[in-house]
């Protein structure tokens, strides 16, 4: 038996970035945030659902997103 019983579960990590949605609005608006995601392959989609959510549509995250990347601060380290 594990002692970690649900571990190759998915956290709850787009429950916890809607709990932080004002303060994460805040922070993608900045021109002082760099975004560093680190995961495994299947946490994309749940990460862009919810940033999704928090700004409101996709279209427009995927836009941030787009300009994230462009300005060099957003980075992916996806295995």
């Amino acid at each position: 038996m594990s002692p970690r019983p649900h571990w190759a579960e998915l956290p709850a990590l787009d429950l916890a970035l809607e709990e932080r949605e004002q303060e994460l609005k805040v922070l993608l608006d900045s021109p002082k945030t760099y975004v560093y995601v680190a995961g495994q392959e299947r946490i994309q989609a749940l990460l862009d659902k919810a940033l999704s959510h928090i700004m409101g549509a996709k279209e427009k995250w995927e836009r941030r997103k787009a300009e994230l990347i462009a300005g060099r601060r957003w980075v992916e380290l996806i295995y």
